[in-house]
């Protein structure tokens, strides 16, 4: 009896991570380009909002949803309270604005301490370092095992653009 404990109770340790880990990075599929696209159209207000509130300020920015307000931010209180409805209505995370008037909004995100993958919006004037593709919905299955860092991009409208990033 005792044995059937000690095996049940090993099996639990061992295979409850690994199972949860597997669920983790292989379950979670990111939203279609085309949830982004209509995501885009029906909020296209909240991004040019978001574009002409953080772009007023030359510092970097970073602001979460449900998170409390601080000076250090670089933008007002009542900005940032409108910033988190924007992001609410668009079903964004977070937003970060860098380097002049580069936007990243978090929709997607899978992984575990900064491996990998996330599908998001992202307003660049300038975009480097990224392979531009007509679909973001099946990057494995079109280019196979990706084992370096590598970025993808479909244009929106103008600067905006759906990314996808993998951090193998």
């Amino acid at each position: 009896m005792i044995g059937k404990i000690i095996k049940t109770t090993f099996w639990l340790v061992v295979l409850t991570p690994v199972l949860l880990f597997a669920y983790c990075k292989y379950q979670t599929i990111p939203p279609k380009d085309d949830w982004y696209f209509d995501n885009f159209s029906a909020h296209q207000d909240d991004f040019l909002f978001l574009v002409q509130e953080l772009c007023r300020s030359d510092a970097d920015i970073a602001i979460r949803v449900n998170r409390e307000y601080k000076p250090s931010l670089g933008i007002s209180e009542p900005s940032f309270v409108s910033v988190q409805k924007s992001l609410e209505r668009i079903g964004a995370d977070q937003v970060q604005k860098i380097e002049g008037c580069h936007i990243k909004l978090s929709i997607w995100s899978i992984g575990f301490a900064g491996e990998g993958d996330y599908k998001d919006y992202t307003r660049a004037p300038m975009v480097h370092d990224r392979v531009e593709v007509s679909s973001l919905d099946n990057l494995y299955e079109d280019y196979g095992p990706i084992t370096e860092p590598s970025f993808y991009m479909r244009p929106i409208k103008k600067e905006w653009f759906i990314t996808y990033d993998v951090w193998p």
